[in-house]
């Protein structure tokens, strides 16, 4: 199978390069449409992909232009390069051997355009000619015109060499420039130290700068013509080639013992670890082979006496206690193992063997080798700091096994043998060696892991799995019991005291559980297929719909100004009075993602919502557009959309947030855009009395400060255009991010909201149209990734999550329900809203696999959010009562760290940080704007990292830069003991809560429902327990009549797993899991689960245990036994016949129930 994985993001390459070189694995994708050699590949956005085996790094180059006629400051970003790129229309051209781009480069400073052409020309198996050339039709003023290769973090510590001269790249940045060449005298020859390979620059005299950048990137510029001169013609030719490094294989045929394969288990003679032949290693393959590149010999056992590895243990009996490998001389600077344990010690840094260098010269060198350092067990292998995973296989068993890839740095002189010696209970098993003899060597990765390519297929560990979406009415996963139908029978959603009520309910607040329908589901469905939707929706438990991505849709085509097309319009009218009936409330946006009804046409969505900020006509189009939708009536429910009660929440743009990463490039990408942008700046900068920098980036305090302004302008003229319609909803707008600068806009906002994911994809190509690239971490490895995006909750003001997933395929996602729904309850959230339900047809009626985000097709989640259900909208788990605010002050942008979002490396400089964010396990946390006019804050303690002025009444205020989470403890806020960040282990206030970040364990106790998350095989609650568990799970035991759970007459139990595709071809590599877009299949695959669940129950009579589909239909009872008053049964999603996660507990009514039951007939 193959894709194309970079570690550099192609949507960021395709900003300012035009070509990007990417030295490390590469699988062909979808894009790599132009073949330039077997290692370089032309993707049609622009990018070059350079692959070589057994890596991710990358490193990328492209044409760079900078005008800032200045003293030469290094630019720590390509961000400030001055100018953008475009590829003009027909190009890539591409032929047999040969691939041409042309197009523009225009300058942000002189407004002059570029006219440049790239071309690539093949001229060997590893090797091409690429030259770029440059046109000016005047002379242009430049200080740089370069091919800048850009590395990443991981070439510190590598030599370059530059015609034969080392250059050392250093751990930490002292002297920004590297190595320079005067013009004139150029190097003619640059060698670049990949993680696997070298690859050589040449063909001319180069004028070269090699410097280093503050955040620990690289940066290699080819000159196009002398810096700081005046341009109109240039020209670079460079010869591309690549090598693997020179390595030899060590024989190892004499001390070999044993054979990979082993026939009979425990017979004291092997091979590999002698556990039988379903638990050996005859999956590796012989002969000469590379793993990490580094070539090894692996033994055939049938040329070798049976004997192609080594095996040592100290403490195993028919084991050598050593082994000695002559080696007559040879020399080296590196040696490599490829190897693995047995039996390997828990813990890091304990002693598994020694490597002894015996030299010529009777000197001796020894090396420990440790586990989690420089070994790990072949069972299940994970890479460490000397370890590299470079080969991952299923023996017969089943069992995932793998070898590890250590390097240890040796005497250049010759060396006469090596001895290894075992150390501790652990086997040794050493399956090659191999030296390398170049002053340049392959890196070794310290957390890399070779991919390893799978086809998802029904094996013994994965079974088919086929479902209906149809929930059964009644049933126990029919959870429209938590719906109060009809929608608005409560009158309209007003806030009170901070939170959202109904009008004519104002003292009870109201929480909103939803997911999100988009596009054709929005306006597509007919009117059947509207109630099978709305039926569906309640059954799930949700109480809100979010409309999403459908105001494309409902305009007309061809249509210049935002006309609706009549017969959308009618089936988006029909599917919300569907859902009004159902007790169904409503959100949505003024612009989500519309090109469609504008007079002038828009390169993408991104272009539309940053030019409402700047140009007015886009801004009228967008009340134009809601004007239509809000003041349309509804004929099936008689009301138009700004009267309807069933809409609770309106927001103006979706994810509109001006202060980002991508600023810079926005105003670089469209020139609209720009020069609205500039006139408002120049205007903006005149009312302040400021002058107006060269460029917006070289003020970034004075840029910041705009761009806020301007999102409160934005805000302010768009709601009150609203409200003049007489849509008296709660307003809101710029969905997503969590900067401190953002507090100053969200202040004057309703309520505020936002987005976040767990594991939102990335991808090898084209966002959305390539192959996925998923971490694959559980979130309670790092809960602050979670709770980060409610700190910009600003207390006293509703808050909403309207876009949250835990995306597929991540194997841990069966935690989303219970964990978001959990701290969503603790957090006394508004509302919290899956994306997505679904967003087509196909999907919602058909057969079909599961993608990242959808879950119609993904029952896994579907049940995990009846736990969330169940926490949130019944509200199992109790909100803390100790509110912690991180309070900024207007003129936060004066602190230099919130500028950083202007750079995707230091972006996270300039969030809320990730310790406050961890708070959230114990407290509510949130934040709030402090101003001269609000003295007070809904909170019982602050965190700031400004100088607050007293608060009144008076809480304490305990400085961000210290050890908040002591101060808080001291000032007698929270409980430290509670909150271990050291421990990895979290709890709540009042204890229903409890999270592991090391052993991936979360426990929820409630009086109705528990719940238990676990990669463990035991963990217990007060009711549920689990025993025996095989994999890692959620299980959930909840009351379905609204008696505590020990007491509870219907109880659901749940045991989740994982789902995955059939026929979906995945590969794993650094922890990362890729998976290629169009390979999927239905039926699903879930993943072989087993655990032994406990319940207490007092209730007499004897209960009923049955197994139940996702649909909650019956399937068959489950045998069980009482212990200690527990009822005890084994969950399985293998079992006969059947793929169970879901079941129904019963005990019959009491007898005196019974008996006024029959006298009733």
């Amino acid at each position: 199978m193959s894709f194309s994985l970079s570690y550099w993001s192609l949507v960021r390459t395709a900003r300012t390069s035009i070509l990007a070189l990417f030295l490390g694995l590469c699988f062909s994708s979808a894009n790599a449409d132009f073949s330039i050699t077997d290692s370089l590949r032309a993707l049609p956005d622009g990018t070059f992909v350079f692959s070589s085996p057994a890596t991710t790094e990358t490193f990328r180059a492209g044409l760079f232009l900078d005008q800032k006629m200045g003293n030469g400051t290094v630019h720590t970003s390509d961000q400030t390069a001055d100018g953008t790129t475009k590829i003009s229309d027909g190009f890539p051209k591409s032929s047999e051997g040969q691939t041409v781009f042309e197009g523009t480069l225009q300058t942000a400073e002189s407004g002059e355009t570029l006219l440049f052409r790239e071309t690539f020309v093949k001229t060997g198996a590893e090797s091409a000619t690429l030259t770029v050339s440059v046109h000016a039709s005047k002379p242009t003023r430049q200080k740089a015109l370069c091919l800048n290769f850009l590395f990443g973090k991981e070439f510190r510590g590598r030599t370059f060499l530059f015609d034969g001269e080392p250059v050392v790249v250093p751990e930490k940045v002292d002297n920004p420039c590297l190595f320079f060449t005067p013009h004139g005298k150029g190097v003619s020859q640059i060698v670049i130290p990949g993680a696997t390979q070298m690859l050589t620059l040449g063909g001319g005299a180069f004028d070269v700068l090699f410097c280093q950048y503050p955040n620990g990137q690289v940066s290699l510029r080819l000159f196009l013509v002398p810096a700081n001169t005046e341009v109109t013609d240039g020209e670079l030719r460079v010869e591309l080639s690549a090598a693997p490094y020179m390595t030899t294989p060590v024989d190892i045929r004499a001390a070999a013992n044993r054979a990979f394969h082993d026939e009979t288990a425990d017979d004291e003679r092997g091979g590999w670890t002698d556990q039988g032949p379903k638990n050996d290693l005859r999956v590796l393959p012989v002969g000469k082979r590379s793993f990490g590149n580094v070539p090894f010999n692996i033994l055939d056992a049938s040329e070798n006496s049976g004997r192609s590895c080594l095996v040592l243990g100290l403490n195993r009996q028919n084991l050598p206690k050593s082994a000695e490998i002559p080696l007559d001389g040879q020399k080296f600077s590196y040696l490599y193992l490829l190897h693995a344990s047995a039996w390997t010690p828990r813990g890091t840094g304990i002693l598994c063997g020694t490597v002894a260098v015996d030299y010529d010269d009777g000197s001796r060198q020894t090396f420990d080798v440790q586990s989690g350092r420089d070994i790990g067990d072949w069972w299940d292998p994970v890479s460490g700091q000397n370890s590299a995973v470079v080969w991952k296989d299923k023996n017969a068993g089943g069992l995932t096994v793998g070898l590890y890839l250590s390097r240890f740095r040796v005497k250049e002189q010759g060396i006469s043998r090596i001895t290894l010696t075992p150390a501790g209970d652990s086997v040794w098993m050493i399956a090659g060696m191999s030296g390398v003899k170049e002053g340049i060597i392959p890196a070794m990765p310290n957390d890399t892991d070779v991919p390893v390519t799978i086809v998802m297929r029904e094996d013994d560990d994965w079974k088919s799995f086929t479902f209906e979406k149809d929930i059964v009415a009644g049933s126990a996963l029919d959870f429209s019991f938590l719906q109060d139908a009809p929608a608005g029978k409560y009158g309209p959603v007003i806030i009170k005291g901070g939170r959202f009520v109904f009008r004519d309910r104002p003292d009870q607040p109201v929480r909103f559980f939803g997911t999100n329908l988009n596009s054709e589901i929005v306006t597509g469905l007919t009117n059947e297929e509207c109630e099978i939707i709305a039926t569906r929706i309640a059954a799930l438990g949700y109480n809100a719909i979010r409309l999403h991505h459908f105001d494309d849709t409902l305009i007309k085509e061809g249509a210049t100004q935002p006309e609706f097309d009549p017969k959308r319009l009618d089936r988006m009218d029909y599917l919300i009075s569907c859902l009004k009936r159902r007790g169904i409330y409503l959100v949505t946006d003024l612009y989500i993602s519309r090109l469609k009804g504008f007079p002038e046409k828009y390169s993408d969505i991104t272009e539309v919502k940053f030019s409402a900020a700047f140009i007015p006509e886009v801004r009228d189009n967008i009340k134009a557009y809601a004007k239509t939708l809000l003041e349309h009536v509804n004929p099936y429910t008689g009301l138009a959309l700004k009267d309807e009660p069933a809409l609770a929440t309106l927001s103006m743009i979706n994810e509109d947030a001006l202060a980002t990463h991508y600023t810079i490039d926005y105003l670089n990408r469209y020139p609209r855009l720009r020069k609205a942008f500039d006139e408002s700046f120049a205007i903006w900068c005149a009312e302040k009395n400021v002058p107006v920098p060269d460029t917006p980036a070289k003020d970034p305090e004075l840029l910041t400060r705009f761009l806020t302004d301007r999102q409160t302008a934005l805000y302010a003229d768009l709601s009150a255009f609203v409200r003049s319609l007489g849509a008296m909803k709660p307003l809101t707008d710029m969905s997503h991010r969590a900067l401190y600068v953002m507090a100053i806009p969200r202040n004057t906002f309703d309520f505020v909201e936002n987005h976040g994911y767990h594991d939102h994809p990335e991808f090898t190509g084209t966002a959305f149209a390539s192959d996925t690239i998923n971490h694959n971490k559980s979130v309670l490895g790092d809960l602050s990734e979670l709770l980060r995006y409610g700190v910009p909750r600003i207390f006293g003001k509703p808050f909403m999550l309207t876009e949250w997933n835990f995306c597929y395929p991540n194997r841990y996602r069966s935690e989303s329900g219970p964990v978001v729904g959990a701290y969503a309850a603790l957090q006394d959230w508004d509302g919290i809203f899956r994306f997505e339900y679904s967003g087509m047809k196909v999907t919602a009626f058909g057969q079909t696999h599961t993608w990242s985000f959808n879950t119609v097709c993904d029952p896994l989640q579907l049940l995990s959010e009846r736990i969330a259900a169940l926490f949130f909208l019944r509200q199992d788990v109790r909100p803390a009562s100790t509110r912690i605010s991180f309070a900024v002050t207007p003129e936060v942008w004066k602190l230099p760290f919130t500028h950083d979002y202007l750079r995707w490396e230091t972006l996270k400089n300039a969030w809320f940080p990730s310790n406050f964010a961890e708070l959230g396990t114990f407290a509510q946390i949130g934040s709030n704007l402090v101003t001269p006019e609000v003295t007070s804050i809904p909170a019982e303690a602050a965190v700031a990292f400004e100088d607050i002025k007293p608060l009144k009444p008076a809480i304490p205020v305990v400085p961000a830069q210290g050890d908040f989470l002591r101060g808080l403890e001291q000032a007698g806020i929270i409980d430290a003991s509670a909150i271990r960040p050291d421990q990895g282990t979290f709890a709540s206030e009042g204890g229903q809560l409890f999270a592991d970040a090391k052993q991936l364990s979360f426990r929820a106790v409630t009086a109705l429902s528990e719940c238990l998350v676990q990669a463990g095989p035991v963990q217990h609650g007060n009711a549920l327990g689990v025993k025996d568990n095989t994999t890692f799970s959620t299980v959930f035991a909840g009351s379905l009549d609204g008696q505590p759970l020990m007491d509870s007459r219907r109880v659901l139990v749940l045991h989740l797993t994982d789902l995955s595709n059939s026929e979906e071809k995945r590969s794993e590599i650094r922890g990362k899991l890729i998976f290629a877009r169009g390979s999927s299949k239905y039926p699903l695959l879930i993943r072989r689960g087993t655990a032994e669940i406990s319940l207490k129950n007092r209730n007499s009579g004897t209960p009923k245990i049955w197994a139940i589909d996702v649909t909650g239909r019956r399937l068959q009872e489950v045998v069980f036994q009482v212990r200690d008053g527990e009822i005890v049964f084994v969950a399985t999603t293998a079992m006969s016949g059947i793929t169970p996660m879901a079941y129904e507990i019963t005990w019959p009514a009491p007898a005196a129930s019974q008996e006024t039951a029959q006298s009733s007939l």
